[in-house]
């Protein structure tokens, strides 16, 4: 599967768990078709 480097926007930040949060983010452009399952790196 192809690798992509992307600059998103963190539009919502939840705190679900102690150990978990849920970011929602967004992009002006298009994003690559995506399936679940699939893992992103977050700097």
């Amino acid at each position: 599967m192809k690798k992509y480097i992307l600059d998103l926007t963190v539009t919502e930040n939840l705190r679900l768990h102690a150990n978990y949060v849920l970011l929602k983010l967004t992009s002006p452009s298009p994003l690559p078709e995506m399936l679940p399952g699939q893992f992103a790196e977050i700097r």
